[in-house]
């Protein structure tokens, strides 16, 4: 029996790597090394129905234990990876002992992004990750049945939404001018701003956090501008670091995660990386890209072990994500960044509406408020190219396969 695969990550992308490789016929050892003490689960429920207590934490598994153990993948759980030794194909993990591979897997995830500012350590400032993180904030919620959030995105306004169902004072604190300013159009903003204020969430734009204050646990947070709010629980929710530690001291080639090839291959061919912790070319966007969701840790893990396999299948999907908030599905197809025109579709006021983004007259994202359809034409669209007419795209007469020319 030769070494094997081993999966460094029991994310996403590790569980979705190692199960890819079985339904290629991969039949050498597979090593799942993972931190944590469960089997690998999903995160996205982590801000939204987990944290809510909506479903129980065996339901948040990918696979049973049952399933692993059929299919001989071998899952080491409270285990970490100590150090690479790439000569020696070696992995040596943090209790000393040393996994031999033929391939590794890198699927290393982030941690959540922390701030740099006094009282950041403070019992009662959270972040948001793992089971434990979501576990321990709705507690907390329940408990106090106040937070302040910082951060505007994704994160801080699922979990907003989801602790105001709850019954929770809620206040999201956001440094930028508007949310989401750094991913979506104004009328996005504008749109999950309104959606929030009408439940009772309290949004502060501009506002800037310079300090936690309390003694050994949180009691308020105060403003570059001198005001104080005071609170007995706090969710830092401003992004995601890449864990990258492993690859940098292993020279691997690292920048805003480490990097790989359209195949998720590293600078070691013996070597790939998959999900949040990986950098990759992207050819519909011209430039590389390091993405943070379920679609992209899933097609680089199935990149990863096809090369793998020997039938390399080459990463060139479009990207996109999804938010559940309330009662409303955004689906984002591709990325807005650089646009130079847009056009909506649809009443903000009627909850289903669409922005489409274009650059140089071609479809580059569209965001999608409760239309599936429009989300799924755009991904179609933006995969072929097309060269879209705005003022087509803007007459609702026709419908938006026939606007996009799909």
């Amino acid at each position: 029996m030769t070494a094997g695969t081993i999966i460094i990550g029991a994310g996403q992308a590790g569980a979705e790597t190692a199960f890819a490789l079985r339904k290629l016929g991969y039949q050498k050892p597979i090593h799942i090394i993972g931190k944590e003490p469960s089997l690998p689960y999903q995160r996205p429920p982590l801000s939204k129905t987990f944290l809510k207590g909506e479903i129980a934490p065996e339901r948040l598994l990918f696979k049973p234990a049952e399933i692993y153990q059929r299919e001989k993948i071998r899952v080491l759980t409270k285990t970490e990876a100590a150090k690479i030794l790439r000569e020696k194909k070696t992995l040596r993990l943090k209790n000393g002992e040393n996994l031999a591979y033929d391939h590794l897997v890198l699927a290393t995830g982030g941690e959540a992004r922390q701030l740099n500012i006094p009282g950041a350590s403070l019992r009662g400032v959270h972040l948001l990750r793992k089971r434990e993180d979501s576990e321990s904030l709705r507690e907390a919620a329940e408990k106090e049945g106040r937070i302040v959030i910082v951060g505007g995105g994704y994160i801080g306004l699922e979990v907003a939404a989801s602790l105001k169902q709850k019954g929770c004072d809620v206040i999201l604190l956001e440094a930028e001018p508007r949310l989401l300013s750094r991913v979506a159009a104004p009328e996005i903003s504008a749109f999950f701003q309104e959606i929030h204020e009408a439940h009772g969430v309290e949004i502060r734009c501009g506002a800037r956090l310079v300090s936690l204050e309390g003694r050994d646990h949180v009691e308020a947070l105060r403003l570059d501008g001198g005001e104080i709010i005071k609170t007995p629980l706090a969710l830092i929710g401003v992004g995601l670091c890449p864990n990258t530690g492993l690859a940098e001291e292993a020279g691997l080639l690292v920048a805003d995660g480490i990097t790989t090839d359209i195949h998720s291959r590293t600078s070691d061919p013996f070597i790939f990386a998959a999900g949040d912790c990986a950098n990759h070319p992207s050819r519909i966007y011209r430039r590389r890209l390091r993405l943070e969701s379920v679609q992209n840790a899933i097609a680089q893990a199935q990149s990863a072990a096809a090369t793998i396999c020997g039938c390399e299948k080459p990463y060139i999907e479009v990207p996109w994500f999804w938010s559940d908030q309330y009662d409303v599905k955004w689906q984002m197809a591709g990325l807005s960044e650089g646009y130079d025109g847009r056009v909506v579709r649809g009443e903000m006021g009627g909850r289903r509406f669409s922005v489409f983004y274009l650059r140089g007259g071609f479809l580059i994202a569209a965001d999608a408020i409760n239309s599936a359809a429009d989300f799924m034409a755009a991904r179609l669209a933006i995969a072929a190219g097309v060269f879209v007419d705005m003022g087509r795209l803007g007459d609702e007469s026709c419908s938006v396969r026939e606007a996009l020319g799909i």
